[in-house]
């Protein structure tokens, strides 16, 4: 069994965000990443498309997630589906950090609107 304490996964942290690797093919797995985000309160995201289908999981806060131009909000126990190659945004508007939980597949990787690509640190 395999048990990975918050204090055991691996931190990355890019502008005001934290992701928290739980689960990737750096700890071993071969199929699954598992990770959660902090999202500082009035964080724009830049809208990307992602190669992998995603779930994020919503713990903390209320999310604002724009998928395929439509948007909605995000609370906590609800769950976003982002489908492969869909354009997606995922914000936090609010006065308060929001966090999530997030897994796909290993081979993860985003897409910029401008073409470029980005494999994250904790997807390796």
């Amino acid at each position: 069994m395999s048990v990975i304490t918050p204090a055991e996964a691996t931190v990355y942290h890019h502008a005001d965000n934290h992701w928290h690797s739980f689960v990737a093919p750096r700890s071993g797995s071969d199929q699954l990443c598992a990770w959660r985000i902090d999202i500082p309160a009035g964080t724009r995201s830049t809208p990307h498309r992602v190669n992998r289908e995603e779930v994020l999981y919503v713990l903390t806060g209320t999310l604002t997630v724009t998928l395929a131009g439509v948007t909605g909000t995000a609370e906590p126990g609800d769950a976003v589906f982002i489908p492969i190659d869909t354009l997606v945004r995922v914000d936090n508007l609010g006065d308060e950090p929001a966090s999530a939980w997030v897994t796909t597949s290993t081979g993860f990787q985003g897409t910029f609107e401008d073409g470029t690509v980005f494999v994250p640190e904790w997807v390796r």
